[in-house]
């Protein structure tokens, strides 16, 4: 009997608290198809854009048009990776998911030959793209001037939107700072309608677009930019917007040079710091993620709540449109928690059995 007891203590005292084991975070889940023009469409990758956070995550769609993707609660935004001039045509402007729920989302893509094109990107070189072709002979004996192209806009006013979807009202930026993350704010109302916003860039050595896409809070819209070398100067980008009626609108193009101090943009006006970590770069000619030519490597898309603490007053230094640039926010003391005493545990005594006497009768 003691043995036996000592057995059943041993037992206790070695298996693992179910206090300590730690829970898996809770996801929602979204299920739907793929159509276009009305059919099933295999092989389409989608990308679900995360409003307040801006994370990606993706999920590509099977047999008969069907995908699912098992995504943290928040408000998703649909759109179609790596299928040149497939566009979201119906589709809900935002998802929502709740944890251990399912939501539902059909996607009917539309077949449009004027979507944002550009050269399919070559076989890349370290920091090294094709310079772009030209189409029309140039005269030899013209002054350099005409030979050149004409150069993106710099102008000095803030400019909108052309294009028969949402209005954006953006102050161009003209002037990045090397190893810095540019952080872009424009205006696109109305809001609502507004299914998804990028940014559009490449550098100088390029005709190849990248993009980023931009995330909302409070009505302004913000595009967070990777980090650009001196090379890259100058940068070439624009806006554009996509409503849920498929109507597009974009900014002209506009350019930005990269300087090294901040205090070198001269009467340019600086784009605002965004704050640290990754931002995720897609291709515009595959729509893959890719590592944009000109910019430094690393560096997803940036956080709302970060942005509320980089939102402060015109007078404080590096402010662009109202944005603090580089913040440093007076860190807090994290308080140290008292450890609990745990107290000895008390054996149980064991009652001692009575022997049984036998009586002969």
């Amino acid at each position: 009997m003691r043995k036996l007891a000592a057995v059943l203590l041993t037992a206790l005292l070695t298996a693992p608290p179910a206090q300590f084991a730690s829970a898996a975070p809770a996801l929602g889940k979204v299920q739907g198809a793929v159509t276009l023009a009305g059919r099933p469409l295999a092989g389409v990758d989608l990308a679900f854009v995360e409003r307040q956070t801006g994370a990606v995550q993706r999920a590509t769609s099977g047999k008969n048009g069907a995908f699912e993707a098992r995504l943290l609660p928040g408000n998703y935004m649909v759109t179609t990776e790596n299928r040149v001039g497939l566009v979201v045509g119906k589709g809900p402007a935002l998802v929502p998911v709740v944890a251990g729920r399912v939501a539902s989302a059909s996607i009917d893509l539309l077949a449009v030959s004027a979507a944002i094109w550009q050269e399919p990107e070559q076989t890349p070189t370290p920091d090294v793209e094709p310079a772009p072709q030209r189409t029309a002979p140039v005269d030899i004996a013209a002054p350099a001037a005409e030979a050149q192209e004409p150069p993106a806009q710099t102008p000095s006013g803030p400019v909108t939107s052309e294009g028969a979807g949402a209005a954006i009202t953006f102050e161009p930026v003209t002037c990045f700072v090397q190893g810095e993350f540019p952080l872009l704010d424009a205006a696109i109302v109305p809001v609502e309608n507004v299914a998804r916003s990028r940014v559009y860039f490449r550098a100088a050595q390029g005709a190849s677009f990248y993009y980023v896409e931009m995330t909302q809070e409070a009505g302004t819209f913000f595009g967070k930019l990777p980090r650009p070398r001196i090379e890259a100067s100058p940068i070439t980008y624009y806006l554009q917007a996509t409503t849920t009626e498929f109507e597009e609108s974009q900014t002209p193009e506009i350019e930005a040079v990269v300087v090294e101090k901040k205090g070198e943009c001269g009467d340019r006006k600086p784009a605002a710091f965004g704050p640290p970590g990754e931002v995720t770069v897609f291709s515009a000619a595959t729509g893959t993620s890719i590592s944009p030519v000109g910019f430094a490597a690393g560096g997803a898309a940036i956080a709302i709540g970060t942005i509320a603490l980089i939102i402060g007053g015109a007078a404080a230094a590096g402010v662009v449109g109202g944005i603090v640039a580089n913040p440093s926010p007076t860190p807090q003391p994290t308080p140290t928690a008292e450890p609990t005493a745990i107290p000895t545990p008390i054996p149980t005594p064991v009652a001692t059995p009575t022997p049984i006497t036998a009586v002969t009768p």
